[in-house]
């Protein structure tokens, strides 16, 4: 069983991952370095990121997410410890195993970013056909286009500003600025990597900061509003998606992922009386306002913590006044509400079921996608609108009409320089 739930975590956060996707360097990049090109910054979502680790009392890192060499009986118990983050709700914080230390693997590079590789190259491309597109027409990775990746298993709203995450991306973006003749630099990030993007650019750098660096922000996917999905995973044992691993054991992993508690749904994208579950047997209706109580009816003081702390670190969706361009998908039916079927004593320890759908990309619900669109009323700056109809929250990446705007927007400076001569 516990190689079934590794497998089954795996399905689940690479859902949809098309064959064949991912490619090394293009062999029709362009062989010359271009100095004409605006820089781009790559940042993936939950699971998307490549972490290396190695063990305290050791100089040499290897590969934690994702090596698929690992899930065989012989690994499995080792392998699971490890991946499995520690959470200390008096500090408020997410860390990996103490005998462990871990980072993300090539960052700055695109390594960590284009495939997970555990699985082959072949069917775990992530940034991988963009990536393809932008070494066609000149970039290199490292030195015009730049991986972000990091350790979602530790990332939440409020963590990333103290843990040197955000410190990281603002030395980056300085970096590709300063190799690139001081040029801004189009950040890109996608779903959870969209909204460490925003919550970097609006609590962890200065308005000026911002005005020198950046030269846009590409939002694809972003949970702005959080996900209903993420909130069945916390609240009790749930099936993810077709995974044939049992909600129980997955529910042991995703209950300690920072990453899962900033997906949970929030005011950003609906209102407070917003049915998110019923529980029948207790005469209960859990709405946005009531979430909360959840995990204080079942005195699961632990999860309580680190849910009322990311809430509180999410609520709030500024403008960035910045040129701005929103991608979202949809097409696909998304969880909109649960119902708890268990004893009034112990609901929280059966499996949940949703009742009810709505539009959006099979993870994200259409409203929690489009709801960075209000920014265009907030900022004069520009903020574009983009929709990629029938896309699910992962294979929107490998879309030919994302890809084709992406690389319009990212292009756009070269175009706008060239009508000048």
């Amino acid at each position: 069983m516990q190689v079934l739930l590794l497998v089954g975590l795996v399905v689940s956060l690479l859902n949809e991952l098309p064959l064949g996707s991912s490619q090394g360097v293009s062999k029709n990049s362009k062989s010359h370095d271009r100095n004409d090109l605006t820089p781009v910054i790559l940042m993936p979502g939950l699971g998307g990121s490549r972490i290396e680790y190695k063990k305290k009392n050791s100089t040499k890192w290897k590969m934690l997410w994702l090596d698929v060499f690992r899930i065989l009986p012989m690994h499995i118990p080792e392998y699971a410890r490890q991946l499995t983050p520690v959470y200390d709700p008096i500090n408020d914080t997410f860390t990996s195993q103490p005998d462990i230390d871990t980072r993300p693997y090539d960052y700055g590079g695109v390594g960590g970013v284009r495939y997970l590789n555990g699985l082959g190259k072949n069917i775990s491309g992530y940034f991988s056909v963009l990536l393809k597109a932008m070494e066609k027409e000149g970039y290199v990775a490292g030195q015009t286009v730049f991986g972000a990746p990091f350790d979602w298993r530790l990332a939440n709203a409020k963590q990333i500003l103290t843990n040197g995450m955000a410190e990281s991306l603002k030395e980056l973006v300085e970096h590709a600025s300063f190799v690139n003749q001081g040029k801004k630099v189009h950040l890109v990030g996608h779903s959870m990597g969209a909204t460490f993007i925003h919550q970097f650019l609006m609590h962890f750098v200065s308005e000026e900061w911002k005005n020198r660096y950046v030269e846009s922000f590409i939002s694809i996917n972003g949970p702005y509003g959080g996900s209903f999905e993420a909130f069945a995973h916390l609240a009790s044992p749930h099936r993810w998606g077709s995974s044939p691993v049992s909600a129980k054991l997955l529910h042991k992993i995703t209950q300690t992922l920072g990453g899962i508690y900033w997906m949970l749904p929030n005011s950003n994208a609906f209102a407070k009386d917003k049915v998110i579950a019923k529980v029948p047997n207790a005469n209960m209706v859990i709405t946005l306002d009531n979430m909360t109580s959840t995990w204080s009816v079942s005195n699961r003081s632990t999860i309580l913590r680190a849910v009322e702390s990311t809430l509180q670190a999410t609520t709030g969706l500024d403008a960035l006044h910045l040129p701005t361009h929103i991608f979202y998908s949809n097409g696909y039916r998304t969880m909109n509400e649960l119902v708890f079927e268990g004893p009034e004593d112990s609901w929280w320890t059966k499996e949940s079921k949703s009742t009810s759908t709505t539009d959006g990309d099979g993870t994200v619900p259409i409203e929690s996608l489009k709801s960075p669109l209000r920014w265009k009323d907030e900022q004069i700056e520009i903020v574009t609108e983009h929709l990629i109809e029938h896309a699910s929250h992962i294979s929107v990446l490998h879309k030919p009409q994302l890809v084709a705007e992406v690389m319009d927007i990212i292009l756009e400076t070269l175009k706008k320089k060239d009508k000048n001569f």
